[in-house]
């Protein structure tokens, strides 16, 4: 298979409104690498860790998810798709410190035997706005003021097999779902869907498919990883 994100959690340390020790710590799903009989799963969480309902988080702690969302496209393109990872916003809603831990951000899942690379994942604080900053990946002791944002875009698994080879109706069923981008459809896996209903263009797919395509190396292991094997003088 292609590989996989293996964690993302973040910890918030501080007090509360009414002046008690707040702990809160919060694992988040992410893509899985496709596999060679199916594209990866979706959403997936590393080992024991559970999803967190909202509602629950909402009324235990002082926090609002304001979105909670799959990532598209985050999945590597291939004949399977790697899995996705989700987008989830936290507002924080009193003054704290808080911790991240992500992996995969700088080396993001390796796509396999024609299929690409996941989209690495990040935390952003304040998003959208003149305060927005990413965090980093191993963070510990960051001031968290109440009324922040935290964004949590978690990583995709790489993709299996050429995505050219990808049934169209397999493709366009992605992007029904909210899986994959119209444009993604087109750009990575060569399949044009028509504006507004989604159907598939034949003529248009052809001619996209038909045209000079190069599929990607045996291990697609994304630009910082192609780049770091060249600086140590691997051969690929």
């Amino acid at each position: 298979p292609a590989a996989s994100p293996v964690y993302v959690i973040y910890n918030l340390r501080g007090f509360d409104d009414d002046g008690a020790f707040l702990y809160f710590s919060e694992g988040i799903g992410s893509g899985q690498g496709a596999r060679p009989t199916a594209d990866g799963l979706n959403a997936i969480y590393f080992r024991d860790q559970r999803n967190y309902p909202v509602e629950f988080e909402e009324g235990e702690f002082p926090l609002r998810i304001e979105r909670y969302a799959i990532r598209p496209d985050s999945g590597g393109p291939g004949f399977h798709r790697g899995g996705c990872g989700v987008v989830r916003d936290v507002r924080i809603m009193v003054d704290c410190t808080m911790s991240t831990r992500m992996d995969n951000v700088r080396f993001p899942c390796f796509g396999i035997n024609g299929g690409g690379a996941g989209w690495p994942g990040r935390f952003l604080l304040n998003p959208g706005t003149v305060d927005e900053r990413e965090l980093p990946p191993a963070g510990e002791n960051i001031p968290v003021k109440a009324g922040d944002l935290l964004r949590v875009e978690t990583g995709g698994g790489g993709g299996w097999g050429d995505p050219f080879t990808k049934p169209p109706v397999a493709v366009q069923r992605d992007v029904l779902e909210g899986f994959v981008t119209v444009e993604a459809a087109l750009e990575q896996y060569g399949v044009a869907l028509t504006a507004g209903d989604l159907k598939i263009d034949a003529d248009a797919t052809n001619t996209a498919r038909s045209a000079a395509h190069v599929s990607e190396p045996t291990v697609d292991r994304g630009p910082n990883g192609h780049d770091w094997l060249a600086r140590l003088g691997v051969a690929e």
